[in-house]
């Protein structure tokens, strides 16, 4: 579970990043679509980060096996 978590975190930091550098590229050409995509990004940049710190909150699961199963 853990791990899927920071692949999302991740996904949306770099994915937000490469979004808004596109958007701000578009904003000469399709100044909607472009000023959209910005925004967008960024706002995906913002949930990635907050994302990171609700992670680095979570607590993580023990390393050692559960005592019911057999070794």
């Amino acid at each position: 579970m853990v791990s899927r978590i920071e692949v999302a975190i991740w996904v949306l930091i770099y994915g937000g990043i490469a979004i808004a550098v596109i958007g701000a590229v578009a904003r000469g050409d399709a100044p909607g679509l472009g000023a959209g995509m910005l925004v967008a990004g960024v706002l995906a940049v913002i949930v990635g980060i907050v994302g990171v710190f609700v992670r680095a909150r979570m607590a993580t699961p023990s390393s050692k096996p559960p005592e019911n199963q057999p070794r």
